[in-house]
Formats: C-alpha cells, sequence, structure tokens
C-alpha cells in the first residue's frame, strides 16, 4: 500500500501520541472507515425507502383529491 510521505509522518506522530503502532492506528481507521460506509448505505436505503413512500402518499392525496371533485361534480 502506498501512503504520502506527509501522510504517513502524521499517521506516526498520530500513533506515537496514542502509544500504538502506526498498524494499529492504520486498522483502527480502516475499521472505522468501514462502519462508516455501512452505515451511509443503511442510511441511503433509509433515504430510498422514504422517498418511495412519500411517492405514493403524493399519489395518495391526488387520488383523494380527485376522487372528492369527482363527487362534489355528481351533486
Amino acid at each position: 500500500m502506498y501512503i504520502n510521505l506527509l501522510v504517513l509522518q502524521e499517521l506516526k506522530r498520530q500513533a506515537e501520541k496514542e502509544g500504538i503502532t502506526i498498524s494499529k492506528l492504520c486498522r483502527e481507521k480502516l475499521r472505522d472507515y468501514s462502519l462508516l460506509a455501512n452505515l451511509q448505505e443503511t442510511l441511503e436505503h433509509i433515504n430510498e425507502k422514504i422517498s418511495r413512500e412519500q411517492e405514493i402518499l403524493n399519489l395518495l392525496k391526488l387520488s383523494l383529491k380527485l376522487n372528492t371533485k369527482i363527487n362534489s361534480n355528481r351533486r
């Protein structure tokens, strides 16, 4: 794996500050990134479902308005 020299220096500083090895720090960062990626994917699925449900609600509202209008014209 290629790591930019400036990034490597920052990782070394952070690892020393936390009292852990650079490899452990990298594993933790990768695990955190993986958790965040999974969370983002879950949130995207939730947003898709909300959007679909909102579309259904909008169609139902439109249908109700049309039905009300049709019924009022019949009177």
